[in-house]
């Protein structure tokens, strides 16, 4: 785990620019059918990020609904997903300048890394071996 020295501050309002050239095979391993992989390719996401003391709630907004992590570093939590209506238990740590979040018990379900480039919030999300990386900027 990092000192508090070495973490960057995600917190505030980002929206997504662009998605890597792995997305379409991102959202294949995931599981949806073609049809369905054309409209999240097109949809506006945005990412709210927010602390109070230790804990973290990232709050992503997806046409679908918003998907909400809340948790303190370490820590394991549950979380309903709007898009399957099904509880997934996870936990998140820092890594260095790395905030991870990630399933417990469910290789089938994605994990997902968030971290700061060039002013840019990237989120790398990785399921059965295929990764891709969205990149958000703050408003």
């Amino acid at each position: 785990m990092a000192d508090s020295s070495e973490k960057p501050d995600l917190t505030g309002h980002w929206v997504l620019e662009r998605n890597d050239e792995n997305f379409d095979k991102y959202l294949q391993a995931v599981g949806l059918n073609w049809f369905v992989r054309k409209i999240i390719a097109k949809a506006n996401v945005s990412i709210d990020i927010t602390t109070e003391g230790d804990k973290i709630e990232i709050r992503t907004h997806t046409p679908k609904g918003d998907l909400v992590d809340s948790f303190v570093p370490g820590d394991e939590y549950e979380m309903k997903n709007p898009m399957t209506g099904k509880m997934e238990k996870k936990t998140g740590y820092w890594d260095g300048d790395v905030l991870v979040v990630e399933p417990v018990d469910n290789e089938n379900l994605p994990s997902a890394t968030r971290s700061l480039k060039d002013d840019c919030l990237l989120m790398t999300n990785t399921v059965k071996g295929v990764s891709t990386t969205r990149y958000f900027k703050k408003k």
